[in-house]
């Protein structure tokens, strides 16, 4: 057995030829470690983006057209004037709601309260009554020169009406020299119905016909219409009639619109009243409106502006309205607080207007025709605004002129054909 002391020898011999043992890292190594792991896949991830070999997207030129738009509300804005109750009664309505009407037509009857009328149809405009009593209308024949005059005003209006509807038309179907001839009819017309309108004697909107005589006992049933008194509005210019009133008729008037602005536009209310069967004096019975011509008042955000081009023309598209859009001339703009208060004067009056205070719509400010791309295929170079074309597996940067466009879609004026192909993400924005 050896001895103690050769143990210890034996033990130290094996101690020298084992490996030492290592202490483990501490955090700071833990640390350098992780950071320089992540460091290398973040390259190799650079490296691969780098060089990934995902081709980009291209698309094909086109040509085409886009419109500069705006949307807007506003008000319409008709000569129009309301007709008041001479006195408390039931109404009888001698004519249907939007007919339109001549200068004197008797429109309604007011009917005194306890006055018996007859049952059946409404009489028409201009008949006599059979009892041989004074004629209701309580006017006499309008002599045979103010007829006359009636009658050429008639169909000026007409004419005017006919023509306005063929000048949108033209405006826009983008016959501007039909349209240059029908504006100068049109205004051939103004002129003309501007010298006539003074020679017409205006009938007295409120016509009061005298007590009738005293009826024979039981008269037939027939008559009784005659028995007690009565009142008739007659109109006193030509237009639609509307039995519908709603407090703004006062405050908006064609003729006022060189003293409004947003502000006073956009505070403006007003709730729409129909006529009640029975009326008390004083009380709004009809109005009529000219339907030959309108006003138009958008409020608009002042920005939308340096989009309307050098033009005071503009094409109004309406919310919920078949047909084509309206061609309207810009004759005032007004602006205050961001806002920009635009009037708008159009021959063509849409026939919901008649009875529509406001409405919804969209302006068309301006409209460019060219070669279409997406906005994010534009790039600058060396201060020239372009595109880049792609040649194989190659692309080079081509100058365009930007005519205008929308925020997605840009109309160019450029030699490059349809069908040639662009990045449709220019490399500066893919960076």
């Amino acid at each position: 057995m050896p001895s103690a002391a050769t143990r210890r020898t034996n033990l130290r011999a094996v101690r020298r030829e084992l490996p030492p043992v290592r202490k483990p890292p501490s955090g700071r190594l833990k640390l350098l470690a992780a950071l320089l792991t992540g460091a290398a896949v973040l390259g190799a991830a650079v490296f691969i983006y780098r060089n990934s070999t995902v081709a980009p997207e291209t698309v094909a030129l086109t040509r085409g057209s886009v419109e500069i738009t705006q949307a807007v509300d506003g008000l319409v804005v008709r000569s129009e004037e309301v007709y008041r109750a001479p006195a408390a009664g039931a109404v009888r309505r001698l004519v249907a709601e939007g007919q339109r009407v001549r200068v004197g037509a008797p429109i309604a009857q007011i009917v005194a309260p306890g006055t018996t009328t007859t049952t059946g149809t409404t009489p028409t405009t201009g008949t006599t009554p059979t009892t041989g009593t004074t004629p209701t209308t309580g006017t006499s024949p309008a002599p045979q020169g103010d007829a006359a005059v009636r009658r050429e005003l008639d169909q000026i209006n007409a004419a005017i009406y006919e023509k306005a509807a063929a000048l949108n038309k033209a405006k826009a179907n983008g016959d501007h020299a039909t349209a240059d001839l029908l504006q100068r009819e049109l205004d051939q017309l103004a002129i003309r119905q501007s010298e006539l309108t003074p020679q017409l004697g205006r009938s007295q909107p409120i016509i009061v016909a005298p007590p009738p005589a005293a009826p024979a006992p039981n008269p037939p049933p027939a008559q009784q219409s005659q028995v007690a008194a009565h009142r008739e509005q007659a109109a006193t210019f030509s237009g639609v009639v509307i039995y519908q009133t709603d407090g703004l008729e006062g405050k908006l008037a064609p003729a006022q619109a060189e003293t409004w602005t947003p502000a006073q536009i956009t505070a403006l209310a007003g709730e729409p009243r129909a006529t009640a069967d029975t009326v008390a004096k004083g009380d709004p019975v009809f109005k009529i409106v000219d339907n030959l011509s309108v006003t138009l008042l958008a409020v608009l955000p002042e920005e939308a502006l340096s989009r309307l081009g050098d033009t005071d023309v503009v094409t109004i598209r309406f919310d919920g309205r078949d047909g084509p859009p309206v061609a309207a001339r810009i004759t005032r703009q007004v602006a205050g607080n961001g806002e920009v208060l635009m009037v708008l004067t159009t021959p063509v009056f849409p026939e919901s207007f008649v009875h529509q205070r406001r409405f919804r719509a969209t302006l068309i400010l301006g409209r460019h025709e060219g070669i279409m791309i997406p906005r994010t295929a534009i790039d600058v170079r060396d201060g020239l605004q372009g595109v880049w074309v792609v040649e194989g597996a190659d692309t080079r940067f081509h100058p365009v002129k930007v005519l205008g466009g929308t925020d997605d879609l840009l109309a160019l004026e450029t030699d490059l054909h349809p069908g040639i192909r662009i990045l449709t993400t220019a490399p500066t924005r893919m960076r």
